[in-house]
């Protein structure tokens, strides 16, 4: 037997594959997943840092509005401040200008130069922030229809009449102030004159909008039936693409149909949506609270300005009053609650002509504005007039919807569920997403119908 020498195998050479250690891989992806929850917490802890920010900015901006108002239109914050403290220095009035300086100073320095200005610019034009975003997101937040069409509601109400009250309040205000500060008997008469003017003036717009037509419905019955009408040839198909000679329609000339087909769908899906959101929102009752709270708001501003037209007569006629001693505003507020409740006060008692006229006005006035309130409810609880508005109004813009539809469906000749079949079909994501939204929030028979 020959001798075998037992052959060795040459070593193996290493691959890239030897230096891979799967622990090592696990344990980076849990460094990963560290570094990953990590940074998710720097992220919530810097929300939470900003919404701080944040809510010390609105606490601010409160009270810098609150005071710059009840600075210019109730009393002299800062007199009363130093008078409280020491009356002799009453003469740094004259150099306050310095002291906003100095505090707006120490607001800037306080924060980063970069964020300080952007603060500073969110407190001056809160108001601002309030109207263009806090109050749309506390809507939006809501997740409720009835709460933006309430929303819409009071906006219509206070754009419409917002010059006229405006111009009111401010002929008001500019009259209560005389009344109070005039040491000129003429003047005094003449803004006594002017605010019950201008009280006589709020009792008969109030009363009479109160029985008018909604203004809210009649924009509605005005612009969305006249703006569904006037799609008509916006939507319908255009007359070059009825050319018999055209075999297949071309890329542009489908993306048109498409569009235009899809913004009638929206259209006609969108103010069904709306009328039936109006409807519910009529049934929750919101209209008659909002009347009921112009109501209630009336009766106080009534009760503003009777006391100042009670003050301006004490003021301005001696002897039409008897009092012990000359009685301050909160005394004559006083009185004028018990006038208009048909009582008296011991301490101040009228007598002349005029002061008797005044307090019979007022014992006629405080009732007639409760029973008004009374017919109000009783009325719209019966749901006549409200009803039958609200039903014309659906009825106008149902009509000028199916007139809408009925040209659509002669114009495409498919029916509206084929429509929307072919709007999917053209690619029509974003049109097929909105009108499946529309159609998820009505009812089987959209209200009005």
């Amino acid at each position: 037997m020959p001798n075998s020498r037992r052959r060795r195998r040459p070593p193996r050479k290493p691959t890239i594959w030897d230096k891979v250690d799967l622990r090592v891989l696990v344990d980076e992806n849990n460094v990963k997943h560290e570094t990953k929850r990590q940074r998710k917490e720097r992220a919530e802890a810097e929300k939470r840092r900003v919404r701080r920010w944040f809510i010390l900015a609105d606490i601010a901006a409160i009270l810098f509005w609150s005071y710059v108002l009840v600075r210019l239109f109730v009393v002299d914050v800062n007199r009363l401040v130093i008078e409280a403290i020491d009356p002799d220095l009453l003469g740094l009035l004259d150099y306050q200008i310095l002291f906003y300086l100095v505090v707006a100073s120490l607001v800037l320095f306080s924060l980063r130069r970069r964020s300080a200005y952007l603060w500073a610019l969110y407190v001056i034009g809160f108001p601002a922030v309030v109207l263009v975003w806090k109050i749309p997101k506390a809507i939006y937040k809501r997740k409720s229809w009835i709460v933006t069409v309430a929303a819409l509601n009071a906006a219509v109400a206070t754009v419409h009449s917002f010059k006229f009250y405006f111009t009111l309040y401010t002929i008001g205000l500019i009259s209560v102030t005389l009344v109070v500060v005039s040491g000129i008997r003429s003047v005094t008469i003449a803004a006594t004159a002017a605010v019950a003017f201008v009280t006589v003036v709020l009792i008969y717009r109030i009363v009479r909008s109160s029985f008018q037509k909604n203004r809210f419905v009649e924009m509605h019955r005005s612009e969305v039936v006249k703006g569904v009408r006037g799609l008509h040839s916006f939507v319908g198909l255009q007359p070059e693409l009825r050319d018999p000679s055209i075999q297949k329609f071309n890329k542009a000339q489908l993306e048109l149909i498409r569009d235009r087909l899809s913004i009638g769908l929206l259209v006609t899906k969108a103010t069904s949506f709306w009328v039936h959101q109006l409807s519910t929102y009529r049934k929750t009752g919101l209209p008659n609270f909002f009347a009921i709270l112009s109501y209630v708001g009336l009766l106080f501003q009534v009760l503003f300005g009777a006391t100042f037209v009670n003050y301006g007569i004490v003021r301005a006629f001696d002897g039409s009053f008897q009092f012990d001693q000359f009685p301050s505003i909160v005394e004559v507020l006083h009185y004028t609650m018990n006038a208009l409740a048909i009582n008296s006060v011991d301490g101040l008692k009228p007598v002349s002509d005029l002061a008797l006229i005044v307090k019979i006005a007022l014992g006629l006035l405080g009732p007639t504005i409760l029973a008004t309130l009374v017919a109000y409810v009783v009325l719209n609880h019966k749901l006549t007039k409200q009803e039958l508005d609200f039903q014309s109004m659906a009825n106008d813009i149902n009509d000028a919807t199916k007139s809408l539809e009925q040209r659509m469906s002669r114009d495409y000749e498919v029916t509206l569920d084929e429509a929307f079949v072919r709007v999917a079909q053209m690619g029509g994501s974003l049109y097929v997403g909105i009108l499946t939204f529309l159609m998820d929030q009505l009812p089987k028979e959209p209200a009005g119908e």
